[in-house]
């Protein structure tokens, strides 16, 4: 096998893509093949690039793109669902499924998607981005727009659901908080792996984001999906979008919620001053994991900014932090 695949159990492919954002560098799409039954979970970046490298991962393993049977999207973000028209092309009749959540943002034009742009824009403003940064990631944005093109899933998943792929007997798991349509998907068939998806990834830790399409308590949706997939046993191995598939699932959530629990007391830390502030000067106080504030680009600190903004609705749902609003804008200070 090439440095682009890799048989992780036999009759499951894990195929490298790139993705044209540098702290990620490249995304895990995973093939489940057994006999004449075949389900593709993700399709990667839309790009020429990502295609010729899905294509040739499929030529090495003696795939062809037309006999594609299900091909299965874990959320909704573009290194996850790029491809899936050009494949929809080469497969008429595969079947594209996706959470129902997800699937009402995806079944939406490229116009609804500028709108939302616009909402999200207005929706940090309020939390205090400074027109100077506003600009910034704007730009950062503009390029991306392109790439959303999905294609509209024939069906749409709950949760629950039983995907036979051969010997694997693949069920799926609805966990939200990195998206509200976010899933992972556990073989109860031999094989006990885990497709963790952005869900549970081995280091670094997922976006949790506050945004006009996900509202309410993102933070306290990913924290209730930790505990849903702790409780899967045996996990053999997990597989995830990014890094390296690894075995300790169940240290790897311990790890996780303390990051969570330390992100949040540092959120609280940041609110010390008897000033309510914006949630972008608690932003600009924290420590992210590509260094200092001033070393994010625009769209890392977009992200950083929409992650903060998760971790204060959920400490103001605790009753420790209080919003307040000033004509437009949105500040924050401690409780009591």
């Amino acid at each position: 096998m090439t440095k682009n695949v890799d048989e992780v159990v036999p009759g499951i492919f894990k195929i490298a893509l790139p993705v044209p954002i540098s702290s990620l560098k490249s995304v895990f799409v995973y093939l489940f093949k057994d006999q004449n039954e075949n389900l593709l979970i993700d399709t990667g970046w839309s790009g020429e690039e990502s295609w010729e490298v899905l294509k040739s991962a499929f030529a090495e393993i003696a795939f062809h793109s037309k006999d594609l049977k299900k091909i299965v999207i874990s959320h909704f973000h573009p290194d996850h669902f790029g491809l899936s028209s050009k494949l929809k092309k080469e497969a008429p009749d595969s079947k594209l499924m996706m959470h129902e959540f997800d699937a009402e943002v995806v079944r939406g034009s490229k116009v609804e998607f500028e709108r939302f742009l616009n909402k999200l824009n207005n929706f940090i403003s309020i939390n205090g981005v400074p027109q100077s940064d506003l600009r910034k990631m704007t730009e950062a944005t503009a390029p991306f727009v392109k790439y959303i093109d999905p294609a509209k899933p024939d069906f749409v998943l709950k949760g629950g659901e039983k995907l036979t792929v051969g010997k694997f007997k693949l069920k799926v798991i609805w966990t939200p908080g990195h998206t509200k349509g976010n899933i992972c998907i556990y073989d109860q068939g031999g094989s006990h792996v885990l497709f963790s998806g952005d869900h549970v990834l081995p280091t670094i830790t997922p976006n949790v984001s506050l945004t006009p399409n996900y509202e309410g308590d993102p933070l306290g949706d990913y924290l209730s999906s930790i505990e849903a997939v702790g409780k899967l046993n045996p996990v053999s191995q997990v597989l995830p979008s990014h890094e390296f598939v690894f075995e300790n699932l169940h240290e790897r959530l311990v790890e996780i919620k303390r990051h969570h629990k330390e992100r949040l007391e540092d959120t609280l830390h940041a609110l010390m001053s008897p000033k309510a502030v914006s949630a972008f000067e608690v932003a600009s106080k924290l420590h992210w994991y590509t260094g200092s504030w001033e070393k994010l680009s625009a769209w890392e600190k977009r992200a950083a900014l929409l992650e903060t903004l998760a971790h204060l609705e959920y400490l103001v749902r605790k009753n420790q932090v209080v919003r307040t609003k000033k004509g437009k804008m949105v500040y924050f200070s401690r409780a009591g």
